[in-house]
């Protein structure tokens, strides 16, 4: 791992400050599946860190399959877990693609709670009285929310503008 850092240092990526993934067990401690990352998955993450360090927004973007949703999905239980973030996290994406991030949240990061926000106009009401705001320390009965461009888009949200 200490090419990755090399690697990271010499794009001058990396705030001295700040916390950055060097090993798959930085992971491992905060709940991570035994899941490997490979050596540009962790480059990716770290660069995913390091946008989110310099209150930058990003899209990390290349070939299909290359890992694109362990990273972000790693970033985000990342951030919960050292950085103590207690804001629930918001994941829009097609919906044919929504069972899949559903399924690699369980299967990457299962402590993470997360919940899919979709359905017709009846079945998102009856949601949403389920998503308000608890007293827990996010707030709200969920980590992560999962929802479509579609939903996200629609005049119908009532409890997702809530969501800091």
């Amino acid at each position: 791992m200490r090419e990755i850092k090399e690697e990271l240092e010499r794009l001058n990526l990396l705030d001295k400050h700040k916390n950055y993934v060097n090993s798959q067990s930085d992971l491992q401690q905060y709940g991570w599946s035994d899941l490997e990352l490979r050596s540009y998955q962790v480059i990716g993450l770290n660069w995913l860190l390091s946008r989110y360090y310099h209150h930058h927004g990003c899209i990390l973007g290349d070939e299909m399959g290359l890992g694109k949703t362990c990273q972000t999905i790693a970033c985000t239980l990342y951030l919960r877990k050292v950085e103590s973030l207690q804001r629930p996290d918001i994941v829009i994406c097609p919906r044919s693609v929504l069972e899949n991030w559903r399924d690699e949240f369980k299967r990457f990061a299962p402590k993470l709670l997360v919940q899919v926000y979709t359905g017709d106009k009846i079945a998102r009401q009856s949601l949403q009285e389920n998503l308000t705001p608890r007293d827990s320390l996010s707030g709200y009965p969920f980590d992560v929310l999962i929802t479509t461009y579609e939903v996200r888009c629609g005049k119908p949200l009532i409890a997702l503008p809530l969501l800091p």
